[in-house]
């Protein structure tokens, strides 16, 4: 009898949940960009667990740019609402990292653009931040 085992697939399922996490970003700005971040976050979360963050390093470039692309959207939704600035230096730092293993892993056109907005988003964070800062 033929038998197939969860972890024959583990790749497959882990990529198509990065891919399913990637598609709902791309919705945003939409009717329904909370929800799609939150799908899009679990998604990711899945994928995680299917192919731990620990062999992305190895050849997943794709999975670091999700991530960071999910980090710099969150920014961007939540920046609108004026969140807490140290939250925003703290996902953008986060993207940053991600970007710069993608990058590193596979220096793409689209995947430098989205470090380098990433970068210019966190050093306005942190400039506002400096400006608030008593001295």
């Amino acid at each position: 009898r033929f038998k197939i085992s969860l972890a024959d697939y583990r790749e497959l399922i882990g990529t198509c949940c990065n891919d399913l996490a990637y598609c709902y970003l791309c919705t945003y700005p939409g009717d329904d960009w909370q929800l799609d971040l939150e799908k899009a976050q679990g998604h990711l979360r899945q994928c995680a667990i299917y192919i731990p963050k620990t062999e992305w390093l190895d050849r997943y470039p794709e999975f670091f740019h999700t991530e960071a692309y999910l980090c710099y959207t969150r920014f961007q939704v939540e920046n609108e609402s004026g969140s807490d600035l140290s939250h925003f230096r703290d996902l953008l730092s986060m993207a940053l990292d991600n970007m710069d293993k993608a990058v590193a892993l596979y220096p793409k056109v689209g995947y430098r653009e989205l470090r380098d907005n990433v970068e210019l988003a966190l050093r306005e964070v942190e400039n506002r931040i400096a400006s608030l800062t008593p001295n």
